[in-house]
């Protein structure tokens, strides 16, 4: 039972903690019609690093509430969806008017250059890597679709 009550005054204390972030954008790794997502270092104590990567909202749609909420509701979605092929997010950040994603950085191509670069040398994927890759796709697919909330209601 003291451990119990020890191990509860722990989390009091920690529950206090605050803490600002701080991300070194690298490079800027995509651009879609609504956001960019950068390659970046985050910096902490002690010399601590850990690659990243950081989701914006366009400068130009940051002062569209609808396109914020959208960007918020995204984070706070895909936040509880912890599977192996599926992009972890850590945090939901504003800097100045500014809202940042930071997730799970994955290095290497995504699939879109994957299959280009073969066209644009005239190879066929395997049969077996696209049947591998597909299964993997199906697999995160049927998890985020029966993925609940805590209520017990479907997420998507």
């Amino acid at each position: 039972m003291s451990l119990f009550k020890k191990s509860e005054r722990n989390i009091d204390a920690l529950s206090t903690i605050q803490d600002t972030n701080t991300f070194k954008l690298v490079r800027k790794l995509a651009e879609g019609g609504m956001g960019a997502v950068y390659e970046a270092i985050q910096l902490g104590s002690d010399g601590f690093e850990k690659r990243m990567a950081i989701k914006t909202i366009l400068e130009d749609f940051s002062a569209n509430d609808e396109f914020v909420e959208m960007f918020i509701g995204e984070a706070k979605l895909v936040a509880d969806l912890i599977h192996q092929h599926i992009v972890q997010i850590y945090q939901l950040g504003k800097a100045g008017r500014q809202y940042y994603m930071a997730m799970e950085y994955i290095a290497g191509v995504n699939l879109e250059q994957f299959i280009d670069r073969h066209h644009q040398y005239k190879k066929r994927i395997p049969t077996e890597l696209c049947v591998y890759i597909c299964s993997r796709v199906a697999r995160a697919l049927e998890y985020a679709h029966k993925k609940r909330n805590a209520q017990g209601e479907l997420l998507g």
